[in-house]
């Protein structure tokens, strides 16, 4: 994550998870991000981006692991990593995701529905209410309905392509007594909603770390008001990823998390 105005990628090789471990030598440690062999690295500019990769990659092979030079980019202040786009510190859609997107046609079969929601729900973290949105293409992919493309679904399909023009930028997280963690739960009429966010000192609005949804199945579109709050409540775990799990964890649970405010809307 891009968490100042420049970054730098460095790829190695490896994948037995002690990379990691050995990273924690890094005197600012929460200046990068691994994923298994990919490292990214931030900073407020390119001179400090360049220390800090300098930094790994003396770790690294001092540790004994191999560097593709050639595989080193940066700094720059927006890269592609992981076929996300990263710049202004924040994780952004990819313009030819959007743009392939919004071109594409009206699903004929089951087939097309379920291939056209694997490629936007990639990205289902930066639209708030995605679940909800999409809930009438869900239904007709469905192996006990019968394929039937009728207004709804015409209308959620061209109101998801909408979403994904203005997709929300998402991140970086940020780690700090000062930081501020808000965890935003909604349990709706039609399901659960939840957005995460980060509010650092000096920053008035703050920052989203992602947005989740849920639709109501069977049973769960009868649940009174109290039942649908604890839903909401421990509903979004599984959507998160592992940092933001932590968080909303410590959140929900009302663990002593400093600077942390939980609110409950739409009820």
């Amino acid at each position: 994550m891009l968490a100042g105005l420049d970054s730098l990628v460095v790829l190695y090789v490896s994948c037995d998870g002690t990379q990691d471990d050995l990273l924690h030598q890094l005197p600012r440690y929460r200046e990068h991000l691994q994923y298994i062999d990919d490292i990214i690295v931030w900073g407020n500019t390119a001179e400090e981006v360049f220390e800090i990769g300098k930094k790994i990659v003396q770790i690294l092979l001092k540790a004994g692991f191999a560097i593709k030079q050639s595989k080193i980019k940066g700094p720059a202040q927006e890269i592609q990593f992981l076929g996300i786009k990263w710049q202004d510190g924040r994780r952004h859609v990819p313009m030819h995701v959007i743009n392939k997107i919004t071109a594409m046609s009206p699903p004929t079969s089951r087939k097309e529905t379920q291939a056209f929601l694997g490629v936007v729900g990639f990205w289902r973290m930066h639209i708030p209410n995605y679940s909800l949105i999409v809930s009438p293409l869900c239904q007709v992919t469905w192996k006990k309905n019968d394929f039937k493309w009728g207004p709804e679904q015409q209308q959620a399909f061209e109101q998801i392509k909408r979403e994904i023009v203005h997709a929300v930028a998402l991140g970086p997280v940020q780690a700090g007594q000062d930081v501020k963690n808000v965890l935003y739960t909604a349990a709706g009429e039609n399901g659960p909603t939840w957005s995460l966010w980060q509010k650092a000192p000096g920053e008035t609005r703050g920052r989203p770390l992602g947005f989740w949804s849920q639709g109501y199945r069977e049973s769960k579109a009868c649940y009174s008001p109290p039942e649908r709050e604890i839903l909401a409540r421990l509903g979004l775990i599984p959507w998160l990823s592992s940092t933001c799990r932590v968080i909303a964890l410590r959140m929900i649970c009302s663990i002593s998390f400093p600077g942390t405010e939980v609110r409950l809307t739409g009820l």
